[in-house]
């Protein structure tokens, strides 16, 4: 067949057609394949991405409830023993209530406990600030809106602690009903005041001392101390200190039960007069409202009367401690064996231990322990026992 045939020229076409053909569908082969490739590979790169925010996320709430966890251990002893009881409070009726979901908080449920428990929850006791008359029983007084504040407090504390445990997704329950609930209380109280008769000097100048009657207080501290012995005039010394402390420093209570001795401290101030002014300082890094190592500095001067001096008073308490019991006098070489030293002992501090030498002042500074009790913090039972037995002398 000739090559300029018809048949050839028909022939040639086909295998045209037919290399076309092979070829469109190598393309196509090789385009599928690419497009599986690329599919396959996005579909990695999402499981990869997918499976990345998965482990990023089970991380940062991992680190969420250890940061929670943190924070619980560190919150202020105070603040732990007026949230629990509180919070153990609102579980418990929500759980006797049934709730579906069980103690999450959220606003509704919040403000049902408030008005089912709380709010109309006749007082235990009278307060010193009580809002009504003495001749007013307690069944006829409730609780005041500082008291529901301190609730809605608390179990709102607790919502946080659910939320960072991913158990809670509600929004805060301390919002605007919650809020306008408590500005409600606060208008009633005002109102239950009136009613009750409550006295009008409280916060005011008259509700206070004047310097003649802490002044018969302090002698008659000091004529009971001198009147007692033993470990009983140590706590006579021990109380006047604490009240001068209070006065002259304005300090809490709180405050001066957890006060050290290396929290004092002195120096001359020059050209003041014929007599040496050597005031009384004290530095604190620590108390109800500083929670964050805040510098804190009180001072008092010398009074010129004896009786209500507190140099005085902590001069004789500290000759009597160090010179008339067994307490040893403070190791000053190292900070470890006397910084932790109580300014106030507790009870058991002031049963003494053996004299000697200050090796026994080690108070945990590096793993040493206490002589006796000389780094153990005066408790509060102990301290309001001793002031209600001042009180009690005049």
């Amino acid at each position: 067949m000739s090559l300029t045939s018809p048949d050839a020229s028909l022939a040639r076409a086909r295998l045209k057609i037919t290399y076309k053909a092979a070829t469109d569908a190598a393309t196509a082969t090789a385009a599928a394949a690419t497009a599986d490739a690329d599919t396959a590979a996005t579909a990695s790169a999402s499981t990869s991405t997918y499976n990345r925010d998965i482990h990023l996320t089970d991380k940062d709430n991992a680190n969420a409830i250890k940061i929670l966890e943190m924070t619980l251990k560190a919150r202020a002893k105070n603040t732990a023993k007026n949230y629990d009881p509180k919070q153990r409070e609102f579980s418990d009726w929500a759980l006797s209530r049934g709730y579906s979901d069980r103690d999450t908080v959220t606003e509704a449920k919040l403000l049902s406990f408030l008005q089912d428990e709380v709010v109309n929850r006749p007082l235990r006791k009278r307060g010193k600030k009580s809002l009504a008359a003495a001749d007013v029983d307690l069944e006829d007084q409730i609780l005041s809106w500082q008291s529901v504040r301190s609730y809605v407090t608390a179990i709102n504390n607790l919502y946080n602690a659910q939320k960072a445990r991913n158990m809670n997704s509600n929004p805060s329950p301390r919002a605007t009903a919650t809020r306008d609930f408590i500005k409600t209380l606060q208008r009633r109280d005002t109102a239950l005041a009136k009613q009750n008769y409550a006295d009008k000097g409280r916060d005011t100048y008259l509700d206070g001392y004047t310097e003649t009657q802490l002044k018969e207080l302090c002698i008659a501290l000091w004529k009971a101390a001198s009147g007692a012995s033993g470990m009983t005039t140590a706590c006579y010394l021990r109380t006047l200190l604490d009240q001068l402390l209070g006065h002259y420093l304005l300090a809490r209570g709180a405050d001066r039960r957890a006060g050290e001795i290396s929290d004092l401290h002195t120096f001359e101030f020059p050209d003041e007069g014929l007599t040496p002014c050597f005031p009384l300082i004290m530095t604190m890094r620590g108390s109800k409202t500083n929670q964050f190592g805040r510098l804190e500095t009180m001072g008092a001067f010398r009074n010129k009367d004896p009786f209500i001096c507190p140099l005085n008073a902590l001069a004789f308490y500290l000759l009597f401690r160090w010179d008339l019991t067994e307490e040893p006098f403070p190791d000053f070489t190292e900070r470890s064996r006397w910084y932790n030293t109580r300014l106030l002992l507790s009870s058991r501090g002031s049963s003494g231990g053996g004299r000697g030498g200050g090796s026994g002042h080690r108070g945990g500074g590096r793993g040493g322990s206490s002589a006796a009790g000389i780094t153990e913090q005066l408790s509060y039972s102990t301290q309001l026992e001793w002031t209600s037995k001042a009180f009690k002398l005049i």
